[in-house]
């Protein structure tokens, strides 16, 4: 076997089927695989051998094909802990991912000539993370009434909340199966996503 799983192509015909980037060069595989579309592009996770599953960015052209990691990325297999990590909200394509030794976060593709970011710096943390039976949200400053809103990978609303505001929110989450979820907080200073496990 010449090819390992790899990403290819194909309009339809023999002719036109090729492969786009033998990502895991030689008959290793780097399994492609959680294919988003988004702005034009197509964005995947894949190994190229190097420390496990990254996400990856292809115009459908080999040298268009790129894998995109912040700056600040420090550990490997950042994305390999997701089994369905991708959503559009906002505008922004969102998912899940361990790029620092802080664990699981929420991250946002900005542009793939710019990289990627944490979009979750300023209206409030969540904890524990993993959580089992209650998720606290801390806010930088109480009052503010807010709406809580929780999904789950199949962007489906598994928690609905509105609070009349305060420093720290807790969300019960006992009764929700073990996964992963997005929680969505709309205050009137703004709104942000984050993820959270569910235990």
């Amino acid at each position: 076997m010449e090819f390992g799983a790899e990403l290819w192509r194909t309009d339809g015909t023999p002719e036109g089927t090729e492969m786009v980037k033998d990502i895991n060069p030689g008959t290793e595989q780097s399994y492609p695989s959680h294919f988003t579309p988004y702005n034009w592009k197509l964005y995947f996770t894949a190994s190229d051998g190097d420390f496990g599953n990254h996400l990856w960015m292809t115009d459908g052209t080999e040298a268009g094909t790129v894998k995109l990691d912040p700056s600040f990325a420090t550990q490997s297999n950042p994305v390999g802990t997701a089994w369905n990590p991708f959503r559009e909200v906002g505008g922004r394509l969102l998912f899940p991912a361990k790029y620092e030794d802080i664990g699981l976060e929420l991250y946002a593709v900005v542009d793939a000539t710019v990289g990627i970011d944490n979009p979750e710096e300023s209206l409030f943390k969540i904890y524990p993370n993993p959580a089992m039976d209650v998720l606290s949200v801390a806010f930088q400053m109480d009052g503010d009434p807010l709406d809580v809103t929780v999904f789950n990978q199949l962007g489906q609303v598994v928690l609905r909340h509105t609070h009349a505001g305060g420093e720290i929110v807790r969300i019960p989450v006992a009764n929700l199966n073990r996964g992963i979820y997005l929680l969505h907080v709309n205050t009137e200073r703004g709104s942000q996503t984050r993820s959270f496990m569910k235990l």
